[in-house]
């Protein structure tokens, strides 16, 4: 009896209320079997107090694991920690903290795509196809390293695209014949210092327009005209056609430069409507891609952007659908979480009928 008393004082996890019952039943005892059992019995429950306690701190380490993660929303927090309660080994605790942790992951690396697809959006000097390959590359993308990697790819084709119009364009007006050093100097600086291939275009009509109103002779001026026309890629041969018979009809140096300011504009014009046209497809085709979207949502969003009337309007309308989408994701997950907390807690063999949901 003595033996076993000390035992059960050396028990770390019981409390001395407990204790004292033992060692009272111990004293009780009329065999060593029954002693021997008592102190079994002991043992057991101490052992049972010390895997309670851990897994109380396993717990408690566990949602605050689950409270530090940035990218969940309070309401899937609160989900985790309530399977975390539910939890009965340190294992599941643990698994649920994977869980929430690869869901954190997820969350940050879908808010990273977003905020890729935007930037790569804004970008002024690529077109639609373009930034529609580099944002097909990053809805691909695996990691955020990966993300911030096809970023930046795309800014560095941005300005590539950029410089390599500057020189170009810097080539163009380096050769107009009938602007002064001054006059091209005056232009190149512009050029130099321009942010956008949209303003150094803009630069270059009114550099072939001017160069136009200085030639000394009408038919100088012509063919200034004619070689700036080559270069309005957006008009089509009929409207090439019609704006160089209009410069050979015309019989004065400032009617042609008029025609030529005339065909820049439309071709401004058409290059604007293209870019839309181009946007308007592959923001449908990105549609596609949205899954938690469905088929009467797509048509709702493609319809609009179909009428939309600006590149602005239709980023706007695809900026909803993501959210949208990216929503509708978010609670299809919340879902399944839930159904899998439940599944954990019915699979609890010492919870009543009545305690499980």
């Amino acid at each position: 009896k003595e033996a076993a008393n000390a035992e059960i004082e050396a028990l770390t996890n019981l409390t001395e209320e407990h204790k004292a019952e033992y060692k009272t039943r111990v004293e009780e005892a009329e065999t060593i079997a029954a002693v021997d059992e008592i102190l079994a019995e002991a043992k057991a429950a101490d052992q049972a107090a010390g895997d309670a306690a851990a897994l109380e701190a396993e717990r408690e380490e566990a949602k605050k694991a689950i409270d530090g993660l940035q990218n969940l929303t309070d309401l899937q927090k609160a989900d985790y920690k309530a399977q975390v309660e539910a939890a009965d080994s340190i294992s599941a605790v643990q698994e649920i903290v994977v869980a929430a942790q690869m869901a954190d992951g997820a969350a940050a690396l879908r808010a990273k795509k977003e905020s890729a697809k935007t930037a790569i959006a804004g970008l002024p000097n690529l077109t639609e196809i373009q930034k529609s390959e580099y944002e097909s590359q990053v809805e691909a993308a695996q990691s955020i390293s990966e993300v911030q990697e096809v970023l930046q790819t795309a800014q560095a084709a941005d300005t590539a695209a950029l410089e390599t119009r500057r020189t170009e364009v810097a080539a163009t007006i380096s050769n107009l014949t009938y602007l002064t050093d001054e006059q091209k100097q005056a232009y190149a600086d512009r050029v130099s210092s321009a942010a956008t291939i949209k303003e150094i275009d803009t630069i270059l009509s009114e550099a072939q327009e001017e160069n136009i109103t200085a030639a000394e002779t009408l038919e100088q001026a012509k063919e200034s005209a004619n070689a700036a026309l080559m270069g309005l890629k957006y008009l089509s041969d009929e409207r090439m056609l019609f704006y160089q018979t209009k410069i050979s009809e015309a019989q004065d140096v400032d009617v042609v430069s008029e025609i030529l300011a005339e065909a820049n504009a439309e071709n401004a014009r058409l290059q604007l409507e293209e870019q839309l046209r181009q946007k308007k497809e592959t923001a449908k085709n990105e549609l596609g891609t949205l899954i938690y979207l469905d088929a009467a949502a797509q048509q709702n969003y493609k319809d609009q952007i179909d009428a939309a009337l600006t590149m602005e309007a239709v980023d706007t309308l695809l900026a909803a659908a993501r959210q949208e989408n990216a929503s509708l994701e978010e609670a299809a997950n919340l879902n399944e979480a839930k159904v899998s907390a439940k599944a954990r807690i019915n699979a609890l063999e010492y919870l009543s009928e009545q305690t499980k949901p």
